[in-house]
């Protein structure tokens, strides 16, 4: 990849009880530490939703549903490196048991979103996420779950 190709990563804005899903990369991952929208990097060919569906499923256990249009969608260099980030709206009947790459997770309200630590290219869209909820006066609580 050359260094003005960017980077397409999905990621899911899991909402329940007016908070949002996030999971924090464990030890053995990049970026250990901090805490993300669960998805990944998009294969050659592969549509947006449907990555998205397969990053959850192989990282989390989970079957999700994933909206066909993103809920946002940004352009960012990091150190560097270009990213195309594209989240959409997900839902799942289950929560995860287990994952491959978090070694916590949980929902978070908007004013419990952990900002200082969480993974470069989540940021932007968690606070347009959180001043949303604010201004519709929906404060969420705290729901941690660390495996």
């Amino acid at each position: 990849m050359s260094q003005d190709e960017s980077v397409s990563v999905v990621a899911a804005l899991a909402e329940r009880g007016g908070r949002v899903f996030l999971a924090r990369r464990a030890e053995h991952k990049g970026s250990p530490g901090l805490w993300e929208l669960p998805g990944g990097k998009l294969e050659v060919g592969e549509a947006p939703d449907a990555a998205l569906a397969r990053e959850l499923r192989e990282e989390l256990g989970i079957e999700a549903r994933v909206e066909k249009i993103a809920f946002d969608r940004s352009d960012l260099r990091i150190d560097s490196r270009a990213f195309r980030f594209l989240v959409f709206r997900a839902s799942w009947d289950r929560d995860p048991a287990s994952s491959t790459d978090h070694d916590s997770w949980g929902y978070f309200g908007p004013r419990d979103i952990p900002f200082e630590t969480l993974a470069p290219l989540d940021g932007t869209v968690l606070r347009r996420w959180a001043g949303e909820k604010a201004e519709a006066g929906d404060r969420g609580g705290l729901r941690e779950r660390e495996s």
